[in-house]
């Protein structure tokens, strides 16, 4: 039996005693958060954490169909901490050292900002041995674990070709190393060093993470959502998690769970971009797999199974066996011709033209006509480097997530020269995988700040929508083919954008700074529900939707903050976070407002006030006054 927690020998022995200090550090401020909370009437709940036993199991649908209810975080663990961070998926080799400061500050961060009086989702699939840290992090929350047998799985990973452009082969290979420590060598049998084939390395990766997903639940409320059921009777699925989340019962009783088909749309068959789209409706299970594939599916899941026997308890066993089941309801057909095997995504649509940002007058506000792209950010982010503003801190990230490519990513750092690139094609798409301390930065490198909610309600009321609901499978550029420069452009459409303001601390009950985000992203609905809907973001989060929009009180360019002074500022916030004896508050507030001040962000008493009287900036050309025209950049 693997060893637990509490019974680590040598070095293991530091990573557990990091892990206790930092639930140690965890309970103490969500218990505060609770007292607060609870003088107001108010409740906390914990999120409801979405395991996924494997990619492909329709974690993307079951998230999009429960968020008219709840804010989601998709896989902050899994995807935004580098190899560096001691609690990093990628890092089978937990490093000697202790977190660091900020490495610890965003660990807490990301858990408390889920604490709130609405309960929130959080997502990750394949997380392996980082699990028990995340369970032990939450050790309250509700469980929902979403399955799909081994035959579906490797159907879809072969038609898209998924083992190799998102190298599967490599995670194996960190997983075979994870099983070398003594605290995981129990499992090493079933992550052996003898260079499988693609489709038997990747069920064993299932059956692993699997086994491990049942290991660390058992004894927490748990509810499964298989993939095939969701297919066969989706209200089922959601009837069962009602019954889990009774303070949701009523509303997730009552959502639409299936989405309406587009014309000739085929579930799984889209072009790269598309991976995560969730807006077509399926409602067969077919494995396109020859026999011989098929077999070896069959052959691998029987054989891991057998071996979990040795490795866990019986009811452990019992439970990844019930996980791993419905093979039989799958029905082979002949695999069609897959994709080429291109590990990078190209553009979905490149630009028009080049783009020239000019800020554009609407009432007393001037509005850049673009959202920031990546060469921008690039270009920030190399600035601030040479300042000595870097963005790794031992692994958690303070300006931009540098995702692989395949996963979005589009900003990464020369391996050689370290400077920051864009993945060539994407240099006129907009900037996302950025936190919001990053984006006031930038903000500041261009004399400009970001626009309030307010704000961006009032000039995106009644707006039409671009390049929402999965459109184009990804961010397209940032300039709109046939629109003039002098207009606002993805008004609302392709990222949403961050806000200047967020939720006043006493909404936040004690927890992390937060701060709005609005609009419409390539990924989301465009209903002006959602839209408009009032979300928040803790101030080192990001994702693949939540670019940059930046405003000005003035048309004139404003005189870039100097890199020294974003260095001090910077450098005192960092230092501070060492002191964990303040209150999250007193730790952000000082670096929320640093930025304000460099910025010219507007203060509390200004939030409500009406900003704009000019004409919407994106109803059709034709129907409206042309805008004045905004000084260029």
């Amino acid at each position: 039996m693997p060893q637990a927690l509490s019974s680590l020998p040598g070095e293991e022995r530091l990573h557990s005693a990091q892990l206790d200090d930092v639930i140690a550090e965890i309970t103490t401020r969500q218990a505060h958060m609770r007292t607060t909370a609870s003088r107001n009437g108010v409740y906390l709940y914990s999120p409801l954490l979405m395991l996924g036993t494997s990619e492909r199991v329709g974690s993307n649908w079951f998230s999009d169909s429960l968020r008219p209810v709840m804010l989601q975080a998709n896989e902050p663990l899994r995807q935004q901490l580098g190899r560096r961070h001691p609690f990093s998926t990628m890092n089978p080799e937990v490093p000697d050292g202790v977190l660091s400061p900020y490495a610890r500050h965003w660990l807490i961060h990301t858990v408390l900002s889920k604490l709130s009086p609405e309960r929130q989702g959080w997502k990750e699939t394949n997380l392996w041995f980082a699990l028990p840290a995340l369970l032990a992090l939450l050790p309250d929350s509700p469980v929902a674990v979403l399955t799909r047998s081994p035959l579906g799985v490797a159907s879809s990973f072969e038609r898209g070709r998924l083992f190799q452009r998102w190298d599967y082969r490599g995670r194996y290979a960190l997983l075979r190393l994870a099983t070398q420590r003594p605290r995981w060598q129990g499992f090493a049998a079933m992550i052996p060093d003898d260079n499988p084939d693609d489709l038997t390395a990747l069920v064993r990766m299932h059956a692993l993470n699997t086994m491990l997903t049942a290991m660390v639940t058992a004894g927490r409320t748990v509810t499964q959502v298989p993939y095939e059921l969701s297919i066969i009777h989706r209200p089922r699925v959601m009837q069962d998690l009602a019954a889990t989340l009774p303070d949701l019962g009523f509303a997730l009783a009552s959502l639409p769970v299936a989405h309406s088909p587009r014309p000739g749309a085929d579930f799984g068959q889209r072009e790269s971009a598309n991976d995560f789209d969730t807006t077509h409706t399926k409602t067969e299970l077919q494995a396109q797999l020859d026999s011989d594939q098929a077999e070896r599916v069959r052959a691998t899941t029987a054989h891991c199974l057998s071996l979990a026997k040795d490795m866990v308890e019986a009811p452990i066993a019992a439970t990844a066996c019930d996980w791993l089941a419905g093979d039989h309801l799958y029905t082979l057909t002949a695999p069609r011709s897959r994709r080429t095997a291109e590990p990078l995504a190209r553009p979905a649509r490149g630009p028009a033209r080049s783009p020239v940002p000019k800020y554009v007058r609407t009432g007393s506000m001037f509005w850049r006509s673009l959202l920031v792209t990546n060469s921008e950010v690039a270009e920030t982010l190399n600035l601030l480097a040479e300042s000595g503003i870097h963005n790794d801190h031992g692994g958690a990230h303070l300006l931009v997530c540098p995702m692989p490519q395949s996963r979005g990513g589009r900003l990464h750092q020369h391996s050689v020269t370290n400077r920051w690139e864009v993945v060539p094609g994407y240099e006129d798409h907009p900037a996302y995988w950025i936190t919001w301390i990053g984006a006031q930065l930038l903000a500041a490198q261009h004399g400009a700040r970001l626009p309030t909610l307010a704000e961006l309600r009032q000039q995106t009321a009644g707006a039409e929508a671009t390049n929402t609901d999965y459109r184009h499978g990804d961010a397209v550029s940032v300039v709109e083919p046939g629109l003039p420069d002098n207009y606002l452009h993805h008004l609302v459409g392709n990222v949403q954008v961050w806000c200047s303001d967020g939720p006043s601390p006493t909404d936040l009950h004690g927890g992390p700074a937060s701060r709005w985000f609005h609009g419409a992203a390539w990924n989301t609905p465009s209903s002006p529900a959602e839209i408009h809907r009032a979300r928040h973001r803790h101030i080192t989060g990001s994702s693949r939707g939540i670019g940059i929009r930046l405003v000005r009180s003035h048309g004139t360019d404003h005189a870039p903050v100097p890199g020294p002074r974003m260095i001090e500022v910077m450098q005192e916030w960092l230092t501070a976070l060492t002191d964990r004896s303040r209150t999250l508050l007193h730790l952000d507030q000082p670096i929320v407002t640093a930025l304000a001040t460099m910025t010219g962000t507007p203060g509390e008493n200004v939030r409500g006030r009406s900003r704009t009287s000019g004409p919407c900036m994106n109803q059709p050309a034709a129907s409206r006054p042309r805008p004045v025209p905004g000084t260029a950049r």
